[in-house]
């Protein structure tokens, strides 16, 4: 077993736990996953124990992997968690000033557009995933921005839902915290 196999099916399966293309809450049947996937079940459940140590999957003795449930109030949890992390990078931003990187970010921001155009839901949560880590990242704490990666992935789905709808609201959101950064006003 090699580690690229052991990494493609760990990215395989992280995508159908991520996009809810497993059942909420339903058992994985490892044996017809790992037949879908040509792979064999032991690169299946090393990946399916990583995907449980990040709380994608749940795993319960003697009965086997699941995927995880829409839980309301572990969502709204993690959006909590989303902002505060959010916030204390914004403030470790403002005081390290890194003006070049803030103006590459309103770039890109530019660059995507405030309207959702032809793109799907996922490709702008992705987008507006990429907005948010790379701000988290120029606070310069690898931690928070890990931890960020890893609650979004989790609450990936849910933003699918309200992504289309709040495309511009968010956008120009977005594009003012950039602006005042730059201008160092305090957000």
């Amino acid at each position: 077993m090699s580690a690229s196999s052991v990494d493609r099916v760990y990215e395989t399966v992280k995508d159908l736990a991520v996009g809810f293309r497993i059942q909420p809450g339903s058992r994985i049947n490892e044996v017809s996953l790992a037949r879908e996937l040509g792979a064999s079940r032991t690169p299946l459940r090393e990946a399916l124990n990583r995907l449980v140590a990040e709380n994608l999957l749940s795993f319960e003795k003697g009965r086997g992997f699941f995927c995880r449930a829409l839980d309301p109030q572990e969502i709204a949890d993690l959006y909590e968690l989303r902002h505060v992390i959010e916030e204390a990078a914004v403030r470790r931003v403002a005081r390290l000033k890194p003006v070049h990187e803030l103006e590459q970010l309103l770039g890109f921001l530019e660059e995507t557009g405030p309207d959702a155009g032809n793109r799907s839901v996922e490709e702008l949560t992705t987008l507006d995933e990429h907005f948010h880590e790379t701000l988290v990242g120029l606070s310069g704490n690898a931690e928070m921005t890990r931890t960020l990666r890893g609650v979004n992935e989790r609450i990936r789905f849910v933003r699918w839902v309200d992504m289309r709808n709040r495309r511009r609201e968010t956008q120009g959101e977005h594009h003012a915290l950039i602006e005042a950064l730059i201008a160092r006003i305090p957000p």
